[in-house]
């Protein structure tokens, strides 16, 4: 079974380029130069998962809290996969899990899904610092208003958590101050319109990578 799913040149850098969607597997979501978002494998994908959400340094800002074991995790990947709108992110040159990208509708504080959609990022804490938040959420951006139609994307960031922060205002997004409306959490609201994201598309210079 096949969808249509984006594949986009470039490393994360907010650059002039057109959109490439191409034919992918229905289980995966887009592919850019250094990375393939695809579907979790809550199975397969446990123990490399693990590696990020057991780390307490990627997990700081997250409400839930380091997992405590293998079990955890995997309880958290089946969350992933049912409908919520997460995707495994591998690295193409090593094949490894070395992240999760965001690309759907977010939740109230009661954990149920709003009408509004969000692009978000985790990062396995060794490959902090290599552009991948920067170069995943372009492409979920790109994905979201080419191909599920959207006219408006938003992220959410702990308050406390500068980088997101700066990814989001990297990707073009508008911050719009803090709200209390999803997650049953404080965050800070960014947003991003999909005419606004055409035109940086078509005419911003290069951005550097985060």
């Amino acid at each position: 079974m096949q969808e249509l799913g984006c594949s986009l040149a470039g490393s994360g850098k907010l650059e002039a380029r057109k959109s490439t969607c191409t034919i992918k597997p229905v289980n995966t979501l887009f592919e850019t130069e250094r990375l393939i978002a695809r579907a979790w494998d809550p199975e397969a994908d446990t123990e490399a998962a693990f590696l990020i959400y057991g780390d307490a340094k990627v997990m700081h800002f997250l409400p839930r809290g380091p997992a405590l074991d293998l079990a955890e995790t995997r309880a958290r990947l089946e969350r992933y996969g049912d409908g919520r709108g997460s995707w495994a992110l591998v690295e193409k040159a090593t094949g490894e899990l070395v992240g999760n990208v965001f690309l759907g509708r977010i939740p109230d504080g009661e954990d149920k899904p709003t009408e509004d959609y969000q692009v978000g990022w985790h990062l396995r804490y060794d490959r902090w610092g290599r552009g991948y938040a920067t170069e995943a959420g372009l492409a979920a951006l790109e994905c979201g208003f080419t191909e599920l139609g959207l006219s408006v994307i938003y992220a959410v960031v702990d308050p406390g958590n500068q980088a997101s922060a700066n990814v989001a205002l990297r990707l073009g997004m508008k911050p719009l101050g803090q709200t209390d409306r999803y997650y049953g959490e404080t965050l800070e609201l960014f947003r991003l319109f999909r005419t606004d994201f055409a035109g940086q598309m078509a005419e911003a210079p290069q951005m550097g990578d985060t």
